[in-house]
């Protein structure tokens, strides 16, 4: 008896391959903040909720603020990739990767909370919202924002205010 069959890429590897990194991202992120608590609480200086430790703090955030986006990122990632085009999505899923990855090298870079993390934070609410605002175009109108890009020119660099002026609105909109 033949059991059931692989479905083939076809075209997905960039968002799979995406998938995979951003599995392993998640978990590094979730070992860093493990070690920092089993370090501090070696030291006798570990407390979760009254932490003024920046270790603590650092290694609780990195891995936290990626927990609070996997639901989003990983939906978005693969309705986008099945409805809307897999090889941009895969674009944008790398870029979402490497600005989260940078996420902690942006706290490093003053050893606390600054401004440098909304680099990060903001690019990869971008990425999410231009999705979220393309599937609702896509369902709601039956085509996306690349129809109305593509009849103002052929080039990317068009894209770059419309994506940021969806990801304004999306943010002003949400509060």
């Amino acid at each position: 008896m033949a059991g059931p069959v692989a479905v083939p890429m076809d075209g997905y590897e960039g968002v799979v391959l995406v998938t995979v990194c951003y599995v392993i991202m998640y978990y590094w992120f979730m070992g860093q903040q493990v070690m920092a608590k089993v370090l501090r609480e070696k030291q006798g200086k570990f407390s979760r909720y009254t932490a003024t430790d920046q270790l603590w703090i650092f290694s609780d955030r990195c891995f936290l603020n990626t927990v609070e986006q996997s639901p989003m990122f990983l939906t978005l990632l693969w309705l986008n990739a099945i409805f809307i085009d897999a090889q941009t999505t895969a674009k944008l899923g790398a870029f979402y990767l490497v600005m989260r990855m940078a996420f902690p090298f942006f706290w490093a870079s003053k050893g606390e909370w600054n401004l440098n993390i909304e680099i990060s934070t903001q690019s990869n609410y971008l990425v999410i919202h231009w999705w979220w605002w393309q599937l609702g175009m896509k369902a709601l109108l039956g085509h996306t924002m690349d129809t109305y890009a593509s009849m103002l020119s052929d080039h990317w660099i068009v894209y770059i205010p419309i994506i940021i002026g969806v990801h304004t609105f999306i943010t002003i909109f949400n509060f």
